[in-house]
């Protein structure tokens, strides 16, 4: 079970990771300041995009090629 209570995004850090269970990990991904894909290839987006581990990630417009098949999309909308 998730045991956080606030999840913040990682606006400065790139990337969060919460642990859940005993192994499983959730990475928390924003990529607004991002520029270049490069910059992605450089942390390894590529290891955590095919982890197994849950990847939410903000701003995927870069990284959308990269991603697998199988991904899902979320659109959250204000009322």
């Amino acid at each position: 079970m998730f045991r956080k209570k606030f999840v913040n995004s990682p606006t400065f850090t790139i990337i969060n990771e919460y642990t859940v269970h005993e192994a499983n990990l959730i990475y928390h991904f924003d990529f607004y300041r991002i520029k270049k894909v490069e910059e992605l290839i450089d942390i390894g987006i590529e290891e955590y995009l095919y982890s197994d581990n849950y990847c939410f990630i903000e701003w995927p417009e870069i990284v959308g090629h990269m991603l697998p098949v199988d991904f899902v999309k979320v659109f959250l909308k204000r009322k």
